[in-house]
């Protein structure tokens, strides 16, 4: 009869640790836990349009990449020797899927890269991918990126991220769990374009810390990336639309 009682104290017990865990780690907090530890699955997270120049002055806008598979965003800065080590793997896999329609960016939120200094970078390290240019952060903090090395792939059919993370293990934090799979980004990729549901969907990247002004300023106004920031990329992208639209009109008036 004591080990009866017994066994029901037990489950009594784990009962209420289940219910206590409900009540205080509701669902969003448990996956945010998840993601903090290096969990293999994750929600996806809609991105909204943006518009940047790059390291030689051409502009990038986001939502006019609907016509390709996928988006791949490396978050990158000057003299990272994470970056030095991973850049023969992001020229490999770009080199790999550029023909199965997916896209490849850098994106560079340090302030401190001017536009000069970030093309020898570029150079050095033999990388001929498009290095973007966000010194005012706004990308990098509505992405959410904190360190460089990190990777978010986007999905052109609905802008929803499909791979948060790192390109592979040796550039992942120790704390990543995400099974056998080695070649993260790789693994990512290569399901996502067969139609495949992508696992894991969410590693943790190894780079070095991008200080988010914008995100860690103790008296500043929150920022509302649908409603202050998504605008002015639209304005952009859409004043670059008029101006190449313009252009030939300007070209026949002259020729008369």
């Amino acid at each position: 009869m004591k080990k009866v009682f017994s066994i029901v104290g037990v489950l009594l017990a784990l009962v209420i640790a289940a219910v206590v865990a409900l009540v205080f780690l509701k669902p969003d907090a448990l996956k945010k836990y998840t993601r903090l530890i290096g969990g293999s699955d994750a929600p996806e997270v809609k991105v909204q349009d943006f518009y940047l120049l790059d390291h030689q002055g051409k502009g990038h806008a986001l939502y006019r990449q609907s016509g390709n598979k996928a988006v791949v965003l490396i978050s990158t800065a000057n003299d990272c020797p994470t970056m030095k080590q991973a850049a023969s793997k992001i020229k490999a896999l770009r080199d790999h899927y550029s023909g199965q329609g997916v896209v490849f960016w850098m994106i560079d939120s340090n302030p401190a890269d001017d536009r000069a200094s970030v093309a020898k970078q570029a150079a050095d390290f033999g990388l001929d991918v498009p290095v973007l240019e966000d010194r005012a952060q706004l990308v990098a903090t509505a992405l959410g990126i904190g360190q460089t090395c990190e990777v978010i792939c986007v999905n052109p059919t609905n802008w929803m991220t499909f791979y948060h993370g790192a390109i592979d293990k040796d550039l992942a934090d120790p704390k990543t769990k995400a099974g056998s799979t080695k070649n993260f980004l790789d693994n990512a990729l290569s399901k996502f374009v067969a139609g495949k549901s992508v696992s894991p969907n969410r590693t943790l990247a190894k780079g070095t810390p991008i200080h988010l002004a914008l995100a860690t300023a103790s008296n500043a106004k929150p920022i509302s990336y649908t409603t202050e920031i998504a605008p002015l990329f639209k304005r952009a992208a859409f004043l670059v639309t008029v101006r190449e639209i313009s252009a030939p009109s300007r070209c026949r008036t002259m020729k008369r």
